[in-house]
């Protein structure tokens, strides 16, 4: 199972690298969340396709913190 969990992670990446290969700026934005008591750090990337004529998005990763600067920049960072 986690072989199949890293492959499918892996082909979503090439598809969404081939997604924004052509656009102009990617946007790179996070968002630190708090569900039922646990830190969620949520990473998403965003381009203008052109072909589509919308904003794009994709979720990067969610990622737990520790909800202190620190732990966030250390999720960013990773």
């Amino acid at each position: 199972m986690r072989d199949i969990l890293l492959s499918f992670a892996a082909d979503s990446l090439i598809e969404v690298g081939n997604q924004f290969c052509g656009a102009e700026n990617v946007f790179f934005s996070c968002d630190k969340e708090n569900k039922k008591g646990l830190s969620h750090f949520v990473k998403i990337l965003s381009w203008w396709d052109k072909i589509e004529k919308k904003v794009q998005t994709f979720v990067l990763d969610i990622d737990a913190s520790e909800g202190t600067l620190e732990g966030c920049a250390e999720a960013i960072q990773h």
